[in-house]
This record gives structure tokens, sequence and C-alpha cells, in this order.
């Protein structure tokens, strides 16, 4: 009978083993699992903001390119306005500002996304 318990006490200890391996493989698989997960989410966005960069880029510098068009022609306008001796309206200096910014910033965008 001792015998017995003794053999039954062994395979039970080993039983116990065995499951908890199982339940650490089981963790580790899940965790593996998570982690492919993460990875494959990660790959979508990237190609996904890496479309969005290839057709942000050419609109931003159209943008770009349409302001200093506007430039231009608000410094044709303003030296045709100085020789006539006339003020240009405030908005006219406010659209010119806002054109600058627009460039620079626009610059900035550019830069930032071609560091990507």
């Amino acid at each position: 009978m001792n015998t017995l318990k003794t053999v039954f006490g062994k395979l039970f200890k080993e039983e116990t083993q065995l499951a908890k391996h199982e339940i650490e493989l089981g963790v580790i698989q899940d965790a593996i699992k998570i982690v492919d997960n993460a990875n494959k989410n990660y790959n979508d966005a990237f190609l996904l903001v890496s479309s969005a960069r290839q057709k942000a880029i050419p609109i931003i510098k159209n943008s770009i390119t349409e302001a200093n068009k506007f430039l231009n022609q608000l410094a044709e306008i303003k030296k045709t306005a100085k020789e006539l001796g006339i003020d240009l309206p405030q908005e006219y200096l406010k659209s010119e500002q806002r054109a600058g910014t627009l460039i620079g910033e626009a610059q900035d965008i550019i830069d930032w996304l071609n560091k990507y």
C-alpha cells in the first residue's frame, strides 16, 4: 500500500509539473500571438501612412507653388499701387502674411514627412 501511495504521489507530482509547463506554454503562445498582431497592425499602419505621405507631399508642394504665385502677383500689385500713390487694403496685406505663413509651415511639414 505504501508503494502504491508512493507511485501515485510521483504520478500526481509529474502530472502537476506537466500541467504547469502546459500553462506556461499557453501563456507564451498567447504572448506571441499578441506580438504578432501588434506587428501586423504596425505594418498595416506604416503602409497607410506611407501611402498618405506619397499623396500628401505633391499636394503640399502645389500649395507652396500657388502661394508663391500669389506673392509674386501681389508684389507686382504693390509696386503698381506705390507708383500710383494708392494704399492697398489691409486685407491684401493680411493675405500676404497668410501666404508667407502657409509656405513656411508647408515646407516644415514636407521636411518632417521626408524624415520618414
